[in-house]
């Protein structure tokens, strides 16, 4: 029998989408996409995946000195990230490799089950209040600054980055990455809405 087909449209936002809001407004618009099954969306290989899916791809993102307290960025692509300097106090983080947190203000920010790999942690203020139980990292490039009470709760097990971002089994990248569907990006655009 042969394999049935289906398309899905991954619409990829960049990291300028997050300019158009505040952190309340940001978690709202998370929420949103992920109650609607547009966000995140996992499926297995006898499941139809979703016909449209959103990618929230934040490599390179530049947030250096921001106050982002109780942001919700664990659906959020962020490798290389710059959170140098930032205030990510009750934060929800998510995967990325060699993201900057130097200097950051961290008291009870999640990064739970996320990817750390090669993350600059050095002279955080409330690291120890930090959550990382089964965080993940490559032993070939582990996390930098991070104390050592904080690395005992992390995993040295994460996969090496594919070389092609079409590698179909690399479980660290992001669902989307592995599929090959009709690629766009895409803008937003606030409108007003009559009551």
């Amino acid at each position: 029998m042969g394999q049935e087909m289906t398309s899905t449209i991954i619409v990829e936002f960049r990291g300028d989408l997050l300019g158009h809001f505040d952190v309340p407004a940001w978690n709202a618009f998370v929420a949103g996409l992920f109650d609607r099954r547009l966000l995140a969306a996992c499926w297995s290989r006898t499941e139809r995946p979703p016909p449209l899916v959103i990618l929230i791809d934040f490599r390179g993102l530049r947030r250096a000195r921001y106050k982002l307290d109780g942001i919700d960025l664990r659906h959020c692509w962020l490798e290389r990230a710059d959170f140098t300097e930032a205030s990510l106090r009750n934060s929800k983080m998510g995967c990325g490799r060699n993201v900057s947190y130097r200097g950051s203000r961290l008291n009870e920010a999640d990064f739970r089950h996320v990817e750390i790999s090669g993350c600059d942690f050095s002279g955080c203020q409330g690291i120890e209040t930090a959550l990382f139980d089964g965080a993940v990292y490559d032993p070939a490039n582990p996390p930098l600054g991070l104390p050592p009470e904080a690395l005992a709760r992390c995993k040295p097990e994460a996969d090496a980055p594919p070389l092609d971002r079409r590698q179909p089994d690399n479980p660290k990248e992001p669902t989307w990455f592995r599929q090959e569907p009709l690629r766009c990006c895409a803008t937003i655009h606030m409108a007003p809405m009559e009551e």
